[in-house]
């Protein structure tokens, strides 16, 4: 942390006074969020410094300076995580009772940020120093209703806590007993920032939700919707014993779940309890509190309406697919039916699964501070970066071009810890997709002409279209993308998406087949499908999915009947199981690395082969004898290509072993083992590498052997 000193000696562009002015347009993100003080004043109450109200001369925010010897704090927590960019304090109106004396209490005041606060926990003499710098304001507060605004030291960091503290020389300045220039006192604080990107992804914008029994018009869409406020809001209808009492989204794939975030509109939801499952039925007429996993409980009480109010759940790499909202046991009845405006679920899917090699060559194209591989993936995916990797343990790279020279995954992950994950440093990438895994996308908007349609490369029209059989139309066709719409319609391509996504219950056409429960899109619309797009490598569908039936997938991109071909495993068929068949490697050996506590398997290529991801299967490289001129020993062979192999072909007196696992071995023929080349009778053979010779026998003239020589010498 820089010195305090040494900050507000600086010049601007340390702090701007009144207006700021960027190229981008950052949004106040502060607004409204939770806010706490360190001890309050009278009524002037911490909500009061982020409530919009800049002209009040009594709604302000103070803490007590004389409950403490040190100054206090005033803490905003923004519910997400932010790149903060710049900070702007409005100092307090002065008032009747503080005519030109209370401006300066905010002389050279402290921005600090910081990832873990606890107000219960902190106080004012343990906050000082425990956090990040911001900024500091460099100079005297000269008048009341001054405008001071902060640029952040480090804008690219991600923090939840904005910490507004006096600064320690200011503190040290006032006399022992002076306890009220000790109080923090501001009329507004706001944060500005990008209120876009985030850490995490919000993956219940727009999915499917339900309610045990919607009121009227205020239905469950409704607060998946991504539209905050008092008249956007769903509302629970009244219920009879046994009382359901939930709200559901449907994520339609698994995630791990890192918070949810719900705003209210009244004080119904105090004590609100999250949930997470993956076999809810909504269907279903029973109650079904207890029975799914909790997250952390909603605060007992809150102050305002359509407040955010966060959830953290502590699962690790569990991953859910159904996440539940129930009001409290106190709460549920009908005096306070349940009723919020928005509920926001942020997480990621199990980047394990996203792992797509271990490469050499990474072209870097973005870079940020982060340490987490989920983090990571979601800021590239939200840049549209393809890839992304972390480099020595603290720097996340994003990539658009596709990284080459691909070597064993052990190469990567040999020699890291298997409860934390993390590798020591080499000069190889661990790469991970920042794409979607195949499955359910959404409900998206389309137009009447054919030319401009969200999927416009094939089509059909059959009046018992159902999901699954758009899905193997598409797929049979080679596309990576399935669309059903308007009951009966069937769209493919190999993209989608621009013309927006919309809510989900805009696709409420029942499908034209049985069962008469799926939805095929609705009019101009489409419930899209992600095929074997599979870590973005565009492989066919028998190269993703291993099914004993081809081309039979289930909307979830499941193997339908749940049959593998040997060596695969898993739902899907895409998981490669090196005790059975070599994995389905061939010649190549079938090989198993550990990312974390999971167990991954590949093939690893014999040279002159290679993959374009990890699980790829093993292909010939194109001019193999060209590209690698000593794949074979020159001196005893040659290399050729054939019947999609190499092989080293053997020159006169070398051959390949009996049964060789591959052609690529020539070793020396022992003639005189296999075909007895010499005269028996007079001669004796003698094997030599890539050759024989005949040797006389005692007693035989050197030549051919063909005289004795006793004959010739009797005596």
């Amino acid at each position: 942390m820089t010195p305090m000193k040494k900050l507000y000696e600086q010049e601007p562009p340390w702090f701007l006074s009144g207006c700021y002015s960027l190229a981008t347009v950052y949004v106040n993100v502060a607004l409204k969020k939770p806010a706490v003080l360190s001890s309050t004043s009278q009524s002037y109450f911490a909500r009061y410094g982020v409530d919009g109200d800049k002209t009040s001369l009594t709604n302000f925010a103070r803490s007590d300076g004389a409950t403490f010897s040190y100054s206090g704090w005033f803490v905003v927590d923004l519910v997400n995580a932010y790149q903060a960019k710049f900070v702007t304090v409005f100092n307090r109106v002065d008032g009747a009772v503080c005519v030109g004396s209370c401006h300066n209490r905010m002389n050279y005041f402290i921005v600090g940020l910081t990832n873990y606060f606890d107000a219960t926990v902190n106080s004012t003499a343990t906050i000082r120093g425990n956090y990040d710098l911001c900024g500091q304001w460099p100079v005297e507060v000269t008048t009341a209703s001054q405008v001071m605004s902060v640029n952040c030291v480090d804008q690219e960091k991600f923090y939840r806590f904005v910490i507004i503290q006096q600064s320690l020389q200011y503190e040290q300045s006032l006399a022992s007993g002076n306890t009220n220039d000790k109080a923090v006192q501001l009329l507004e604080l706001e944060v500005y920032t990008n209120e876009n990107f985030l850490q995490y992804e919000n993956v219940a914008l727009k999915k499917p939700a339900y309610m045990s029994t919607p009121f009227s018009s205020n239905i469950a869409y409704n607060c998946v919707d991504g539209i905050k406020g008092s008249s956007n809001f769903c509302k629970l209808g009244t219920e009879t014993a046994p009382v359901k009492n939930w709200f559901i989204v449907d994520l339609t794939r698994n995630y791990q779940v890192l918070y949810a975030v719900l705003y209210t509109v009244d004080q119904s939801m105090e004590g609100f309890i999250v949930g997470l499952s993956n076999t809810v039925n909504q269907n279903s007429p029973g109650a079904i509190r207890g029975t799914y996993d909790n997250c952390t409980t909603g605060p007992i009480t809150y102050s305002d309406s359509a407040q955010p109010l966060r959830v953290d759940c502590n699962y690790g790499s569990n991953t859910y697919r159904y996440v539940i909202v129930q009001q409290s046991t106190t709460k549920a009845t009908s005096a306070n039916t349940m009723t919020f405006s928005e509920l926001e679920v942020y997480g990621s899917e199990n980047t394990v699964y996203k792992y797509v090699g271990c490469f050499r060559t990474f072209q870097k194209q973005a870079t940020f501070h982060e340490s987490s591989l989920d983090i990571c993936i979601t800021l590239c995916k939200e840049l549209n970066y393809p890839y992304a990797t972390i480099r020595e343990r603290h720097w996340c790279f994003c990539a658009a071009v596709t990284p080459t020279d691909l070597y064993p995954s052990s190469s990567c992950f040999s020699y890291c810890n298997s409860v934390t994950g993390i590798c020591d440093e080499t000069d190889l990438n661990a790469v991970y997709s920042t794409q979607p895994t195949p499955g359910y996308m959404g409900c998206y908007q389309d137009v009447g002409a054919n030319a401009d349609k969200d999927l416009n490369l094939k089509s059909e029209n059959l009046p018992g279209m159902t999901i699954e059989t758009c899905i193997t139309y598409c797929l049979v066709n080679g596309f990576s993308y399935a669309g059903v719409q308007s009951s009966t319609f069937c769209y493919c391509g190999d993209s989608y998406g621009k013309h927006g996504k919309v809510l989900d219950n805009v696709c409420n056409s029942a499908c034209g087949g049985l069962p008469l429960t799926e939805y095929c899109g609705g009019p101009s619309s489409n419930n899209i499908y992600s095929l074997c797009n599979k870590l973005g490598t565009r492989q066919s569908c028998s190269q993703v999915h291993h099914c004993t039936t081809p081309n039979s997938l289930t909307p979830d991109m499941t193997c339908n009947p749940s049959s593998c071909l040997p060596g695969w495993y898993g739902p899907a068929c895409d998981l490669r199981n090196c005790n059975v068949n070599n994995g389905d490697c061939g010649i190549h050996p079938c090989s198993s690395f550990q990312i974390g506590s999971t167990v991954m398997t590949e093939c690893v290529c014999r040279i002159g082969y290679m993959k374009y991801f990890y699980n790829d299967y093993c292909q010939l490289v194109n001019s193999v004898c060209n590209v690698f001129p000593n794949l074979c020993n020159n001196t005893i062979s040659s290399c050729i290509v054939g019947n999609g192999d190499y092989e080293c072909n053997c020159k006169t007196g070398y051959q390949h072993p009996t049964n060789p696992i591959n052609n690529t071995v020539c070793i020396d023929i022992d003639e005189c083992a296999t075909s007895n080349p010499c005269d028996l009778t007079t001669q004796y053979c003698l094997n030599t590498i890539g050759s024989y010779q005949c040797l006389c026998r005692p007693g035989f003239l050197i030549g051919d052997c063909s005289a004795d020589l006793e004959d010739l010498c009797p005596f």
